[in-house]
This record gives C-alpha cells, sequence and structure tokens, in this order.
C-alpha cells in the first residue's frame, strides 16, 4: 500500500496553469524571487497536477526575511525617502535622530520586542 500523501492534485483545468511553473525536460521546475533575485527549483515530479499541488503548498507557507534592529529600520526609512526625494538630504540627519529619539522614548530597541 502507498503511504498517503501530502496534498491532493488540482481538478480544475485553470489551475494547471500557473506562473512561474516550467518544465525542463520531463521535470517539473518552480521559479520564484528570493531577495530581488529569480531562483528555479526542482519540484521532483513529472506529473503537472502534482506539480501544480507542490507549488501551492510553497505558496501557503513563504519564506520569512530576517528581523531587523529599530536602528536598522530608521536608516533604510531616511535612505529611502532621501531617495525617492520625499526628504531632502539636508534633512535627513535631523529626522534620523528625532526617529530614533521617539524609539527610546517608548523603549523600543527593536520594532518585534
Amino acid at each position: 500500500m502507498k503511504p498517503a500523501k501530502s496534498y491532493e492534485k488540482p481538478t480544475s483545468p485553470l489551475l494547471l496553469k500557473m506562473r512561474g511553473l516550467q518544465r525542463r525536460g520531463k521535470i517539473y521546475w518552480y521559479a520564484k524571487m528570493v531577495n530581488g533575485a529569480r531562483t528555479r527549483v526542482s519540484l521532483g515530479t513529472e506529473d503537472q497536477g502534482e506539480a501544480v499541488a507542490k507549488v501551492q503548498a510553497m505558496r501557503q507557507e513563504p519564506e520569512l526575511l530576517p528581523i531587523n534592529t529599530y536602528d536598522l529600520e530608521v536608516d533604510t526609512y531616511v535612505k529611502d525617502h532621501v531617495f525617492r526625494r520625499k526628504l531632502s538630504h539636508s534633512f535627513s540627519p535631523t529626522r534620523k535622530s528625532s526617529l530614533q529619539q521617539l524609539g527610546k522614548a517608548f523603549g523600543i530597541a527593536s520594532p518585534w520586542t
């Protein structure tokens, strides 16, 4: 007797077409973005329905980015706003200092603590 699989094959023809799913030779692969770079993951199957089910399972549990400190978040915010011209370069140190003081006033060492 075969062990039960942890996924079910989709039956709808609409589900069989999925973005990022491609066949290379006989094996299905899934192309996804990781940290801004496209990576391809072998799904290890020749069956399209099984490949779609595996991609759906991967999409339901995405990889999370590492947690940053509050100071790093403030730096990223200020640099992004200067880059987008929503904040002048000459005013950026003042905004950074204000946000860091606000974090200290609220006792924030990191937004997740």
